[in-house]
């Protein structure tokens, strides 16, 4: 008997995720073949990634407040959309995990999942694949799988 296992692969930047499920298909010849099917595609809310908040020097006076808390918008806004894709991995089923993001989005992924969901994760890739075409990110992650 052949067991199925339930694959999740999230390919991940700054802005955009999409989330795939690995299938398998048989051929005439019983051959299985791997298949990729879009589950979900999730983008950030650019609006307050581009706004920066700055200060204005209008004042009238000469001293200007030196300390301000070292706050960037941007980082903040990844951490938000990080925890909109950890969300909506937690909602799937899944057996295994296999993540394609750029190096801080894999960093904020991994460490914002839970321990179920971090046990599930069978391998990290480092790559941001956003930038190819569907059908060559559909190629990339099945030859890396």
């Amino acid at each position: 008997m052949i067991m199925k296992k339930n694959i999740l692969i999230i390919v991940a930047n700054s802005h955009k995720a999409i989330i795939f499920k690995k299938e398998f298909q048989s051929n005439l010849d019983n051959h299985k073949i791997a298949t990729l099917i879009l589950i979900k595609e999730l983008r950030a809310e650019l609006d307050e990634l581009h706004e920066k908040p700055g200060r204005t020097f209008n004042s009238t006076g000469k001293i200007r407040h030196g300390v301000e808390p070292h706050t960037d918008r941007r980082d903040i806004e990844k951490q938000n959309f990080a925890n909109k894709i950890i969300e909506n991995i937690q909602k799937e089923s899944c057996d295994e995990i296999i993540i394609f993001a750029a190096d801080k989005m894999l960093n904020i992924l991994t460490n914002g999942f839970n321990k179920e969901i971090s046990n599930k994760i069978k391998n990290k890739i480092n790559k941001n694949i956003l930038d190819f075409k569907m059908t060559e990110m559909r190629e990339y992650i099945l030859r890396n799988l």
